[in-house]
């Protein structure tokens, strides 16, 4: 004999949006002023995924950070492949991030600016980020 699941499989499901209002980071500063909301929130999400270290911190997620440890040392050409993929890999994991795209690499000695588009649900931002190589 099988077991009737009919009704329970055919229950209607939502899925509710979590607002992006947050805390307005002040970097340079170090301190908490206010809240921010809308693309600017989109932004300081952006910042604060690109500054942590993947798996460093135990209170994060495996899957939030970037890892750029391990290209440290590693020929240019490596790591400007390596880093596009890690950036995407790691911006795309919030769900307002539709798309990493429009990569351009230049370097100073020991760092590599990456700059880049990042596609979002608020509009597109331009950004980019150095890293120590």
């Amino acid at each position: 004999m099988v077991p009737d699941v009919k009704d329970y499989l055919e229950q209607d499901f939502t899925f509710a949006t979590v607002p992006g209002r947050t805390y307005r980071l002040d970097p340079k500063a170090g301190a908490v002023k206010g809240h921010v909301d809308g693309l600017e929130a989109v932004k300081q999400a952006i910042y604060l995924t690109l500054s942590t270290e993947r798996t460093e911190f135990e209170i994060y997620s495996w899957n939030y950070g970037v890892e750029i440890k391990n290209l440290i040392g590693q020929p240019i050409e490596l790591v400007c492949a390596r880093i596009e993929n890690t950036i995407t890999d790691a911006l795309m994991q919030d769900d307002r991030i539709t798309s990493v795209v429009d990569f351009a690499f230049s370097r100073e000695p020991g760092k590599l600016l990456a700059t880049f588009t990042v596609g979002t649900s608020e509009g597109d931002i331009e950004t980019g980020w150095t890293f120590d190589v």
